[in-house]
């Protein structure tokens, strides 16, 4: 009974939540995380220079906490998609690497730095959205 009322709430809360959040969404997020999109993407930047300089690395992954974090959201997102039935919105190459996340997610803020502010999973779920729609009418170019 409890999964069910959890996922009916995750249910209503994804249906507010289209690309943008609104100040109510973001306010009521940063109680639970004070990370914005652009700790992030200052993390995932770290993780990219790392990742250039030694990409064999098997600690590379773990330099910073972007490829978890990034990992932690997109299954957050895809377990709630899945328990409320919701349409699939993320359509990833298969396979994906976690490399291929964090390049698509910082080459999005670069093209939209003024998302900078936004609670990271907002600007998350905008990236991936943005880098592997399921559909090719809303692919970016």
């Amino acid at each position: 009974m409890l999964l069910g009322l959890v996922g009916t709430a995750q249910a209503a809360r994804a249906q507010e939540v289209k690309h943008a959040p609104t100040v109510k969404q973001a306010q009521q997020y940063e109680q639970f995380w004070n990370g914005d999109g652009d700790h992030i993407t200052r993390n995932c930047r770290k993780y990219i220079s790392i990742a250039n300089a030694n990409p064999s690395s098997p600690n590379t992954v773990m330099a910073t906490d972007c490829i978890p974090y990034l990992q932690g959201v997109l299954d957050g997102f895809e377990t709630e998609r899945i328990i409320t039935g919701s349409k699939q919105r993320l359509c990833y190459p298969n396979p994906i690497s976690s490399d291929q996340m964090a390049r698509e997610f910082v080459k999005y803020v670069d093209d939209h730095p003024e998302q900078l502010s936004y609670p990271a999973p907002f600007l998350i779920w905008n990236a991936m959205i943005w880098a592997f729609p399921c559909s090719q009418a809303n692919s970016h170019p």
